[in-house]
């Protein structure tokens, strides 16, 4: 395990601790150490998505995938006020996770403010609006449609993704909200037979189940009652309806593209992501974050006076939709907090520095006869203190071992960070396949951390940078779609 630092957390609910000195590139290893100091739910703010993600890979790499529950919060990917939708997954990630929150008893949460400051459903929603299914249940086809459909789940063919579900006889085959694989259900008579999952692409069964759980396909009610809302608090914030086609759609139960930015008409009350948390949370955040909140709501207003200009599509003010500054940090000051950040400050009460160095220039200089030379020599000049060398692949790691074999330190391949940690010889240099952009040494815990980038310099960060780049793209192509 991490060994865990003497830096203390808030003990107490709206207590504040501050931990300072932290490099970025050290950030997640901290965080992991408060998480495993705190005997709860952790959040912890993001200042955008990119940071998010990358402290969510981070995360898994110290802590392991088996330890505490790690989960993002995903950002519906639009901006503010946007006429399109999120797509389907996202919507089953975030409902899968606020089904699951309320009754975490550990875990992490990592979440981009813009995300946190959304006005979410009530948090008895996704309950009222979820089912359970067994084995041996009874079930009506005819009704089970009907309530699917009220749901927000829609009827085709074949089931392909999130949010769909086909009849066929005495079959239904639906895609719940929150899974990661559809389910077909086979029915006798009116009595649940089976239930299995099913391969989307070839249609084929693969496991059998003994029940599930549906969730809701969206984050707001289009059932009668629903609409009915949504109508009635139409007209408390905007003076007619003629020529809206959201207004329209909503009346015919359609989910119109950029539906979510109206999602407090459909609820006489909102929550947030707050509503969701256990008790005896901490917050975590970077303290730039008052900052990151300002400059959010200034894009927030800006988008809305330049598309408030379309009496065919009125837009709700901001605070309907987004929690203010105030209101933000309010909600977040009534927690246990810990502010990280890279600035050094005098330590005092509730202030507590961490002893960061950054390691020295160890790029390898293919023009000597041992490229490796300045990595060799710092690592046997620090046998006082465990290094552990992360690299992005394990054919990288199988590339360096080969290339260190015959530089006369001894090297050790692990699967993890917690197995390197674990390890009986510790002077040992271990390289491990991780996340990590850049290395750190921390004395105080007889730690050097190392990476490629530290190693090879830019080109292994230009390496790294396009395959997020790629994957950003991928996702936002998969959301337009």
């Amino acid at each position: 395990m991490i060994t865990t630092s003497i830096n203390p957390l808030a003990t107490i609910t709206g207590d504040r601790t501050m931990w300072c000195g932290i490099p970025e590139q050290a950030m997640s290893y901290v965080i992991a150490e408060a998480v495993q100091k705190h005997s709860g739910t952790t959040v912890l703010f993001a200042t955008d998505a990119n940071q998010a993600q990358r402290w969510f890979e981070e995360l898994n790499f110290f802590l392991g995938k088996q330890s505490v529950p790690i989960a993002l919060f995903p950002d519906w990917e639009t901006l503010p006020y946007d006429a399109f939708s999120p797509h389907q997954d996202i919507i089953s990630d975030r409902l899968r996770l606020l089904s699951k929150l309320p009754s975490w008893s550990q875990g992490i949460v990592i979440v981009p403010v813009i995300t946190a400051l959304h006005r979410l459903a009530p948090t008895n929603y996704i309950q009222q609006h979820s089912l359970v299914l067994k084995n041996k249940d009874s079930l009506e086809l005819t009704s089970m449609r009907e309530q699917l459909e009220r749901s927000g789940y829609q009827c085709v063919s074949t089931v392909q993704e999130h949010g769909e579900f086909a009849v066929r006889g005495s079959i239904l085959d639906i895609f719940p909200m929150g899974s990661k694989m559809p389910f077909r259900i086979e029915l006798f008579d009116d009595e649940v037979e089976s239930i299995r999952t099913f391969d989307p692409d070839n249609q084929r069964s693969v496991a059998t189940l003994e029940s599930i759980e549906v969730l809701p396909a969206k984050e707001f009610p289009l059932h009668k009652n629903g609409i009915s809302t949504f109508k009635n608090r139409w007209h408390t914030f905007f003076t007619s309806h003629r020529d809206v086609s959201i207004y329209d759609d909503v009346s015919k139960g359609i989910s119109a593209p950029g539906i979510e930015y109206y999602l407090p008409l459909f609820f006489e009350q909102t929550a947030t992501l707050f509503d969701y948390l256990p008790k005896n949370t901490l917050m975590i955040y970077p303290r730039n974050l008052p900052e990151v909140v300002e400059h959010l709501w200034k894009d927030i207003q800006n988008r809305y006076t330049e598309y408030n200009i379309d009496h065919r599509r009125p837009l709700l003010p901001p605070n309907e939709i987004f929690l203010r500054n105030e209101q933000f940090f309010e909600k977040v000051g009534a927690g246990k907090r810990l502010l990280v950040t890279a600035e050094l400050l005098e330590e005092k009460a509730g202030v507590h520095a961490w002893n960061f160095q950054l390691p020295p220039a160890l790029h390898a200089d293919h023009r000597e006869t041992e490229p490796l030379k300045k990595l060799i020599a710092f690592a046997k000049s620090n046998v006082q203190l465990q290094c552990i060398l992360c690299v992005e692949s394990p054919g990288r790691r199988e590339t360096l071992i080969d290339l260190l074999r015959n530089s006369g330190l001894s090297l050790q391949p692990v699967n993890s960070w917690l197995q390197a940690r674990q390890a009986a010889q510790k002077m040992d240099l271990h390289i491990c396949v991780g996340p990590l952009d850049r290395g750190f040494i921390l004395s105080d815990q007889s730690l050097i951390v190392l990476t490629e980038q530290d190693i090879f310099g830019q080109r292994v960060a230009q390496s790294r940078r396009r395959q997020r780049d790629a994957q950003s793209r991928l996702i936002l192509e998969n959301a337009i779609k």
